[in-house]
């Protein structure tokens, strides 16, 4: 069971930290952004034995809680400041109780530690090396949207990828363009996507990061002013990507509003190009847009709403939180406005629209971040990261003797898999003898492999051909590159130093607090007996019944069923033949014991407060109607010792375990003194 609790507990804390790093990263950020009037983060409020808990200490832990990750200590009641430095002490105790103890040199804490370190490490590198500039780069593009054009010189999907004959087509027409050839006719004549290369290879739509291939997005961004092209052909999986910039402006969010004449256009569209007029006339006399909207607009999602629509929109994006897009009609005539502007009639397929522009916002960065996190994560991480792992491998010295590997294959049956019996028996010892592959200034022998990939589990079962084999080598190469690669993350970030020492404090704090207390929470029956015998008045049973009951849906037949009974019939055998309750007739309406918290029949026949013997005339149940004679009644009382173990337990536990931790608290502050400066708290919160 510790076992469990403690996987557990570490899981949490591999989690908590790597939230909590993120917390802190835009905590730093909006710390930067703010003009500080006095800094009280130095001065020490607390100590704990010769550790100095400063009021940043105490602030920063605060806010690890994701609910208080915004709010700072002196905005708090000074009670519930002195009650939360008391926990952060008691905390800092049992830490240091613990490494007097010994513990961190424990080698069971050692290796959870490095275990966990290479976890945390792998995220934060990823992010920092990775994720972090990617998707800066991309916020970076999404300050813009652009509109360009290109000309596609596709691959063969049936022959190699990448044909010669498509590169010099595509660098030929690189050359015409750069001789000034027109680009639209140049796309018109040789672009191999049809449908754009008759629109002389223009896209209409405007586009933004995240929206467009990588390879193509980076080199349109590149290019500082529209009308120019690309000096190369961009290489896709799909061919060469000539392209032309022809407009960048800066993204915006937009809100507007629209009225909608569209009902009756396909009869009489001169009526409603008249109702059209006429609005707008009334919009130009001071009319207000909104009412007018209410009245007459045949969009009614937006009616009701003044004309407005939902949200903000971004051409490149469409609506902030659904991603939706409006016809191109309407966008273009809503980018052409500005707030407070009104349009003349805009046409489309849904009919005739006069659009009024609200207001403009720029792009909020954090939710721009956090989409395109998503964005990278989902089209170029793995590729990226497999990419860093191999540059890792050939920065670190790692490189396969394939003479060596060939001569292997040469000895084992490459069909089968490392699970066949001695499939390396005809391995002889000069050939075991040789250098397999080499990492880290270390060769890595025939023999040691052979040792490796038959005794560890996570290689069971792999192929004894060239993939198999290198992927055992690539499988037992890479946590150690990735470790040497890691080694100075302490030094270079640290944030990652203070994530590990939480770490590793958290460790210690499971370790000494199961000694102190979990493993000490065995439930004593003598010690639990006096502590129900001190609470007993508190538990008691639920009013219960015996019941056996007749169902039936009609209201007549529960009536003329009632008088049967009431009259000596036996009630039994009248549930036996008419209960229509599943399962009951085989038990001829019998219940049971039924209390009344646990069960909805019980709680109904509360309300008539019955007693032994009785029948109740026909009630109203569920669909239909219940007659219940009550065998035997079950009165509240006090529970046993036994009976009361699930109520009180939790209760006894608690305070087993706040006996423990406020004994074990004692006997530490007796060596590690604890001080607690008010005078410094008062004098901060009177800043």
């Amino acid at each position: 069971m510790l076992k469990v609790q403690k996987c557990q507990f570490l899981i949490f804390i591999v989690l908590f930290l790597s939230l909590l790093l993120t917390n802190q990263l835009i905590a730093q950020k909006g710390r930067k952004s703010k003009n500080v009037v006095k800094d009280n983060s130095t001065v020490v409020v607390a100590k704990v034995g010769k550790e100095d808990i400063t009021w940043s200490v105490i602030e920063q832990a605060f806010q690890k809680n994701i609910s208080r990750k915004n709010t700072k200590l002196t905005e708090i009641p000074r009670d519930s400041i002195l009650d939360f430095i008391k926990l952060y002490t008691d905390y800092r105790l049992k830490v240091h109780d613990a490494i007097a103890r010994g513990f961190e040199k424990d080698s069971s804490v050692i290796e959870d530690i490095k275990q966990y370190r290479r976890i945390l490490a792998e995220s934060f590198y990823y992010d920092k090396e990775l994720i972090e500039p990617n998707v800066n780069e991309m916020l970076e593009f999404r300050k813009w949207e652009i509109q360009f054009a290109y000309i596609l010189i596709a691959l063969d999907p049936h022959g190699i990828a990448d044909t010669l004959e498509a590169y010099n087509k595509a660098q030929d027409i690189m050359r015409r363009v750069k001789a000034g050839e027109n680009f639209s006719t140049l796309a018109m004549e040789f672009s191999d996507d049809k449908e754009s290369g008759r629109d002389g290879g223009t896209l209409f739509n405007f586009f933004t990061a995240g929206k467009i291939s990588r390879p193509i997005e980076r080199a349109l961004f590149s290019i500082k002013n529209p009308g120019e092209v690309y000096p190369e052909p961009v290489r896709t999986k799909y061919g060469y990507f000539i392209l032309k910039l022809l407009k960048k402006e800066p993204r915006k969010y937009v809100l507007a509003s629209h009225i909608l004449i569209g009902e009756g256009l396909d009869k009489d569209s001169a009526q409603v190009l008249k109702k059209a007029d006429d609005l707008l006339k009334q919009l130009r006399e001071g009319a207000d847009f909104s009412r007018l909207a209410e009245l007459h607009s045949d969009d009614p999602g937006t009616a009701m709403k003044g004309g407005r629509f939902h949200d903000y929109y971004s051409r490149s994006t469409g609506f902030l939180n659904s991603g939706k897009n409006i016809s191109k009609q309407l966008e273009d005539a809503i980018f052409s406005l500005r707030d407070g502007q009104i349009s003349d009639k805009v046409f489309s397929e849904y009919g005739v629209h006069i659009i009024r522009r609200d207001s403009t916002k720029d792009i909020d960065e954090e939710f721009e971040r956090e989409e395109l996190k998503k964005i990278y994560k989902r089209l170029y991480y793995e590729e990226d990261k497999q990419a860093l792992i191999e540059q890792l491998k050939i920065k670190h010295g790692f490189a396969i003797n394939y003479d060596v590997l060939n001569q292997i294959l040469e000895k084992v049956d490459t069909t089968k898999t490392n699970q066949k019996e001695n499939w390396d028996e005809n391995i002889d010892i000069a050939l075991r003898e040789k250098s397999l592959f080499r990492y880290l200034n270390k060769n890595v022998s025939v023999g040691e492999f052979i040792g490796i990939f038959n005794t560890k589990t996570e290689y069971r079962g792999l192929a004894t051909n060239t993939n198999g084999i290198i992927n055992a080598i690539n499988r037992y190469v890479t946590p150690d590159i990735f470790d040497e690669e890691t080694k100075d993350l302490e030094k270079k970030y640290p944030n990652f130093a203070q994530l590990m020492s939480e770490f590793r404090d958290g460790i210690l704090l499971f370790k000494v607090e199961a000694i102190e207390v979990w493993d000490k929470l065995k439930f004593d029956t003598i010690t639990a007996r006096k502590f129900w015998d001190t609470t007993r008045t508190r538990y008691k049973t639920d009013l219960a019944y015996d019941v056996t009951e007749i169902y039936v849906l009609s209201d007549s037949l529960a009536k003329s069923l009632y008088d049967e009974a009431i009259a000596g019939k036996d009630f039994e055998e009248l549930a036996e033949i008419y209960t229509q309750r599943t399962g009951f007739r085989e038990k001829k309406g019998n219940w049971g014991q039924i209390d009344i918290k646990r069960n909805k029949l019980a709680a109904k026949i509360s309300e008539f407060d019955p007693g032994e013997g009785d029948i109740l005339k026909p009630f109203a149940y569920e669909k239909g109607y219940s007659i219940v004679r009550i065998n035997k009644v079950f009165p509240v009382r006090e529970k046993t010792f036994d009976e009361a173990i699930s109520d009180f337990a939790p209760l006894y536990q608690d305070q087993m375990q706040k006996y423990y931790t406020e004994n074990w608290l004692k006997r530490v502050k007796e060596k590690i003194p604890v001080r607690i400066f008010t005078d410094r708290i008062d004098q901060i919160l009177k800043s």
